[in-house]
């Protein structure tokens, strides 16, 4: 389960990326308690694994197996016995894990697929593609499609428009930086990486 990427900043979080070259039968070490309530059985292979390997990254992060992983009211999976905020995220064969003991995180990583090209309009504003230019790249597009994902999490708010309620300030240049993002009158530092094979973003608020 080699490291791709790992940041820390000092005591404001912890992020990890890593890509899951193990069988699925590697991950089912990960401690009761990070599973606890959830029947991952039902799940096919892919989405087991997915499953089982966010929780092992964090285990693997935290050396703790006393945690206790339970959910929230929208689904998002929180500690019950620590004030640990966290995040998951996962796209192919990769999976991420963010932590705070002090913020609200969120993160969000997605593999560049031209499938966006497709569907861009449904999270896009017309203000956006028009900041993006004539000509929409396939990266461009991901990176706001996981920015607006980022602050879905972060704000945990159900039915919340990508299109409507989430404004991005484009356009983001460079393979590394920062997306100002408005939502509610909020406005958030979405930091964000890119490469050619994926992207992430993330945030701590």
């Amino acid at each position: 389960m080699p490291l791709i990427h790992s940041i820390k900043q000092e005591d404001k979080f912890k992020l990890s990326i890593w890509e899951t070259t193990e069988p699925l039968s590697f991950f089912e070490q990960v401690p009761h308690s990070y599973v606890n309530g959830v029947d991952y059985e039902q799940f096919n292979e892919r989405r087991k694994k997915e499953f089982l390997a966010t929780r092992f990254l964090l285990y693997s992060m935290l050396n703790d197996a006393s945690l206790e992983l339970t959910y929230n009211e929208i689904g998002q999976p929180v500690i019950a016995n620590r004030p640990l905020k966290i995040s998951f995220t996962h796209s192919g064969n990769r999976v991420g894990v963010m932590v705070s003991e002090k913020h609200a995180v969120a993160l969000d990583l997605e593999i560049i697929h031209p499938k966006v090209q497709r569907v861009y309009q449904k999270f896009l504003s017309d203000i956006e593609i028009a900041a993006l230019g004539n000509d929409l790249k396939t990266d461009d597009l991901i990176l706001c499609w996981s920015t607006k994902e980022t602050v879905y999490k972060l704000m945990s708010t159900p039915g919340l428009s990508f299109s409507g309620e989430i404004h991005l300030k484009l356009p983001a240049t460079g393979s590394k930086g920062i997306v100002l993002a408005n939502v509610k009158g909020k406005e958030l530092e979405i930091f964000f990486e890119l490469n050619l094979e994926y992207a992430f973003t993330y945030c701590f608020h």
